[in-house]
């Protein structure tokens, strides 16, 4: 979200990264804090998106889609998803590859 707002790309945003307080850490730092952490598998405002706290369900992000760099490509993959999430709830069943769904 931070790179789509620093690129402009938010309606009546006039914000930009360097407007906006964010933390950067890593795994290892938050683990080694021995601090509560969680975690989604998608965009937390999805409903298709699942909360974990468990290392072992790091497997559960769409790491793809995570990696990805273009606006456009990330919400034609969400809305795919979106659709895919649609018909398996008309069809009463899960769409293979959606956690939680």
């Amino acid at each position: 979200m931070l790179r789509t707002i620093d690129g402009g790309n938010v309606e009546n945003c006039p914000y930009r990264q360097a407007d906006i307080a964010h933390l950067v850490t890593t795994v290892e730092a938050i683990v080694g804090s021995e601090l509560a952490y969680v975690f989604y598998d998608y965009n937390a405002t999805l409903d298709i998106a699942t909360c974990y706290s468990d290392l072992k369900d790091l497997n559960r992000i769409d790491w793809p889609v995570l990696r990805a760099t273009l606006h456009g490509r990330l919400l034609s993959v969400l809305e795919q998803l979106s659709r895919q999430s649609e018909v398996g709830t008309t069809q009463g069943n899960s769409p293979g590859g959606i956690p939680g769904a």
